[in-house]
């Protein structure tokens, strides 16, 4: 609970209020925290993140700005990618893909103090590309979905090449039903 007098007005007069239990001193210091299950056992998504919503998040209707989603998105791809091994050494010639598409679909606001998890899982894949989903909430529940798309790609050529058999390999393991 938030003790600062300015920090609870802020939270008053925000038009649907977060209850203060949900508000923590420490959000911009606290790193996104990362849970990578077996997707058999934690149900139809098995990777998650979750990032507090800080103060450069929100925009001037007060509710996290539309492109915090895509950030967020993104920073789950990336983690997903580097928990099952396929990106290492934070290596960018290393990674080979390039996104191809985005899309976001937002269910419910969210506000500066709250917590956002991505959950983070791939749906498809192709010869030369891969899909992910997403599913944002916040404690209250669902705000966003998003899906993307990407293409293994090799930037000295640029152009498109076939998946690498060692992400295909990590991806159906770790996804069942791929």
């Amino acid at each position: 609970m938030i003790e600062s007098a300015r920090s609870y007005a802020l939270a008053a007069r925000s038009p649907a209020p977060v209850p203060k239990a949900a508000y923590r001193r420490d959000t911009m210091a606290d790193a996104p925290r990362t849970e990578l299950r077996d997707a058999r056992r934690a149900g139809v998504f098995g990777c998650s993140v979750s990032f507090p919503i800080r103060y450069a998040d929100v925009d001037a209707q007060r509710h996290l700005n539309n492109v915090a989603y895509f950030t967020f998105m993104e920073h789950a791809r990336v983690l997903y990618l580097r928990e099952l091994g396929l990106w290492k050494d934070w290596d960018f010639e290393s990674i080979g893909m390039i996104l191809a598409e985005t899309s976001c679909r937002y269910t419910a606001p969210a506000y500066l103090g709250e917590t956002v998890t991505v959950r983070t899982r791939v749906t498809h894949l192709g010869t030369k590309s891969f899909h992910f989903e997403y599913r944002l909430e916040t404690e209250r529940g669902e705000i966003a979905t998003g899906k993307s798309v990407q293409v293994c790609y090799d930037y000295v050529q640029q152009r498109s090449i076939p998946m690498p058999a060692e992400w295909r390999e990590a991806m159906v393991a770790f996804e069942p039903g791929l």
